[in-house]
């Protein structure tokens, strides 16, 4: 292993096709290093591939997001052919969830939304800094998670369908990584850990009996299931219609 990489155990993702096509209608070990590691640089063949005037039908392996690693089950990326509106490259995957932009392009590519380029040309982001666990409204106060990881989940990391805003957890100082959708019956499992019980219990503006009842993947009241990449406690969110 690199200094670029690092594993994760990733769990199963929660998605369903109704979860899906709700993202189509709304246009949309556990690594141990306590700091974000830079990216490697742009490949000699991507590089050419922005020059003016020349266009790369390269195929090459998806990135892999770190703080959403079932992204591509999840549809926050859809089949289909085009051309990246930030890279001017052909290819065969297109960015389907949330970014925010004054001018949003048709087609972003995974590579261009993992490498910050997306970000930088339209200068737009796909999760909102203010959406992060320990990025505070006041801009007086401190910023109490990673500046440099949070950074990448505002602007190098797929954003996922939710009914409100989505909201990124956080946990042991750092954003934790989004797994996927979940249900009523699918959070008995995570009640066993404290922070995760809090969320349940009152913690994110829901009674608990309501979660433990109506909680589900993709109705009217959605859970959205987190992972702390540093300890693998999970964390909840949830909104509703």
């Amino acid at each position: 292993m690199n200094e670029h990489e690092h594993e994760v155990d990733l769990d199963q993702p929660l998605c369903t096709d109704s979860v899906r096509r709700r993202a189509a209608r709304l246009g949309v070990g556990t690594p141990r290093r306590h700091r974000c590691i830079a990216r490697p640089a742009p490949s000699t063949e991507r590089e050419r591939s922005r020059r003016p005037g020349v266009r790369s039908t390269a195929v090459t392996t998806p990135p892999v997001f770190r703080f959403s690693p079932n992204a591509y089950e999840l549809g926050l990326f859809e089949e289909r052919s085009g051309r990246c509106d930030a890279c001017d490259s052909d290819r065969e995957l297109r960015y389907t969830a949330s970014f925010y932009a004054v001018d949003k392009p048709d087609y972003l590519c995974p590579w261009c939304v993992a490498d910050g380029t997306a970000a930088r040309r339209f200068k737009g982001s796909f999760n909102d800094w203010l959406g992060i666990d320990g990025v505070p409204v006041d801009p007086d106060e401190a910023v109490t998670v990673d500046r440099e990881c949070a950074s990448e989940v505002a602007n190098r990391t797929p954003g996922y369908p939710s009914w409100q805003q989505e909201r990124w957890r956080s946990h042991c100082g750092f954003p934790c990584a989004f797994l996927g959708y979940v249900d009523s019956t699918d959070i008995t499992e995570y009640l066993v850990e404290p922070d995760f019980a809090a969320d349940v219990d009152g913690g994110i503006g829901f009674p608990g009996e309501v979660l433990r009842d109506y909680l589900s993947r993709d109705g009217d009241l959605t859970g959205y299931l987190f992972r702390c990449v540093v300890c693998g406690a999970h964390r909840l969110h949830a909104d509703a219609s």
